[in-house]
């Protein structure tokens, strides 16, 4: 059960060996949280007029999860405790003189990086923060989609399908069915 996570490939791939379809699934969240993807989204929360500071905490905790920890970003915690003595099955325990030295170093470089990560992610936010023009900013995703000039009313069209709850739109009277003869 423990490679039934969010790092392990649970199936195989048709073309690719099962190293090369792990490692291109681990590289994906390193090439989308790139420092300019990183600018980008938080250029377009600044044009919708989103909270900066709290998206760049969470696009930092997205970023560096895989790139630093090595987990998925839903499996981060932000201090992993590692035990010496929990180990996966098949795995040895490690010689107290290897594991404790070897965790602070890890625990260091870890904090490290962390810091660097945070501290160009903040730079990346006050520089979207200062420019004017960060208001106006419009690329492909923000913009609507061609000839339609009002917002989609996507809700509206399936209402009938979506379950009536809290926020759910409201759905139109049907028209009353005439009895057969």
């Amino acid at each position: 059960m423990n490679a039934y996570d969010l790092e392990h490939a649970c199936t195989g791939h048709p073309l690719m060996s099962k190293e090369a379809w792990q490692k291109v699934y681990a590289d994906a969240w390193t090439r989308h949280y790139t420092d300019e993807h990183v600018e980008t989204i938080l250029r377009r929360a600044a044009a919708s007029g989103l909270r900066l500071n709290k998206l760049r905490h969470l696009l930092t905790v997205f970023a560096g999860s895989a790139r630093i920890e090595g987990v998925h970003p839903l499996q981060f915690g932000i201090f992993r405790r590692k035990v010496r003595t929990q180990r996966r099955a098949g795995m040895p325990i490690l010689n107290p003189l290897v594991f404790y030295p070897w965790r602070v170093a890890d625990t260091v470089r870890a904090a490290v990086l962390w810091a660097r990560l945070l501290w160009r992610h903040y730079r990346i936010m006050a520089r979207v923060r200062a420019d004017r023009a960060s208001a106006g900013y419009c690329d492909e995703a923000l913009r609507a989609p061609a000839g339609e000039a009002e917002a989609d009313h996507l809700a509206q069209i399936f209402a009938d399908k979506i379950p009536h709850t809290h926020g759910a739109p409201v759905r139109a009277a049907a028209p009353p069915v005439a009895a057969a003869v």
